[in-house]
């Protein structure tokens, strides 16, 4: 069976009922965005259906929005001052952050767009919208909201399928063989402010960066989920070189590096077990690309 074909034939609530989430975390529209970083950060989430007063879906928020709009207020300093920690710490700033809303967050990084799907939609038409960069859905029943859906929850419902199942023999085939690795690397140095660092991932509409040494060699990265849980009180550690930020920030993943090399199914044996959201392609211990789910879920769908 192909995958595609297993995909087609299974629907969003069976991937929904392999879940352990009991309780569906969400915000609304009109709570603050310091509530929705609190409870990402306590749910261990990168993002959270926003739902309006009549209880129906309104958006997504997650962390790159959060990153988005911090990034914007702690970069409007007075002219030809240079920001600093006092004025980062200044109550009026902290007090703007505190009380922006949820609504007027959503979206801020236009990277991640909420689609909203129901829940007895084949799987197949979700990842279609993962291969295009889509990260994750609320999954409806009806107008109620009955859980989420990232790229992550098709990848550990695949990972054993392509690996051990029908489909182990097309998983030997190595991410070279497949086309992937090819994403370019944006990288910084251990010592670029953390500001800096989320400035480039704004810019260049990214979710990671690699951070490498002199020699230009891969020993650590930023992403979104590193910033998870970023509040009022780590604001002004926004101008904290990398390194330094990386001593306090909990919750961080491992980064993973492999190389074009490795078969499929290895790679999804990578992703699953250390639960992260991408793969570094390194050569002598240089970055030279990257593998996402969005790539993954590229292969998914065309299989």
């Amino acid at each position: 069976m192909s995958v595609r074909k297993h995909l087609h034939g299974t629907t969003l609530a069976a991937l929904l009922s392999e879940q352990d989430v009991i309780d569906i975390i969400t915000v609304k529209d009109t709570d603050s965005v310091d509530l929705a970083i609190q409870r990402m950060s306590d749910a261990r989430v990168l993002a959270l259906p926003v739902l309006g007063e009549d209880g129906k879906v309104r958006g997504m928020i997650d962390c790159v929005d959060v990153v988005a709009m911090v990034s914007f207020l702690a970069t409007v300093a007075p002219e030809g001052e240079e920001l600093t920690k006092e004025m980062l710490s200044d109550m009026e700033f902290l007090r703007a952050v505190a009380f922006m809303t949820v609504a007027k967050t959503m979206d801020q990084s236009g990277v991640d767009p909420c689609v909203a799907v129901d829940e007895d939609s084949p799987t197949s038409v979700i990842v279609d919208m993962f291969a295009k960069g889509l990260h994750r859905v609320p999954v409806l029943s009806g107008d109620t909201l009955v859980g989420v859906i990232s790229q992550s929850t098709v990848l550990r419902h695949m990972e054993p399928l392509v690996r051990l199942g029908r489909m182990k023999g097309w998983s030997r085939k190595t991410l070279g063989e497949l086309g992937l690795g090819k994403a370019p690397v944006i990288t910084v140095e251990p010592n670029t402010r953390v500001i800096d660092a989320i400035n480039t991932i704004t810019k260049n509409k990214v979710s990671a960066l690699a951070i490498c040494n002199k020699n230009g060699e891969l020993v650590d990265s930023l992403s979104s989920t590193d910033l998870r849980g970023l509040g009022r009180a780590e604001i002004p550690n926004l101008l904290d070189p990398l390194w330094k930020y990386f001593l306090h920030a909990v919750g961080r993943k491992t980064t993973i590096a492999t190389s074009l090399d490795t078969p499929l199914g290895d790679a999804l044996t990578l992703f699953v077990t250390h639960n992260v959201h991408r793969l570094w392609i390194v050569d002598g211990g240089v970055p030279v690309g990257i593998v996402s789910l969005t790539d993954i879920c590229k292969v998914f769908g065309s299989h």
